[in-house]
């Protein structure tokens, strides 16, 4: 899926988002989402399809990048309302 043409860091962003889903702790992920590089974010993901194509899993990466950053954003405002 590498090299991302907007810079994502795609496997580093699905490894954290592994690790939120398998374990839970929502503080933990975004600490560490939060100190990638913005430009590294899952946010920053321009559907260009560069990665599905090189893709060996076949995953609709773009499509996943959005409902992380969708969910990512949700549970910040589900956490600020705490």
């Amino acid at each position: 899926c590498l090299p991302c043409p907007a810079g994502v860091a795609i496997p580093k962003v699905f490894s954290l988002y592994n690790d939120w889903k398998y374990n839970g702790n929502f503080e933990e992920f975004n600490k560490k989402y939060s100190a990638l590089p913005s430009e590294e974010q899952a946010s920053e993901c321009i559907s260009c399809m560069a990665c599905v194509k090189k893709c060996p899993q076949s995953i609709a990466i773009p499509k996943e990048l959005e409902r992380i950053t969708k969910e990512l954003t949700r549970q910040k405002k589900k956490a600020e309302k705490k």
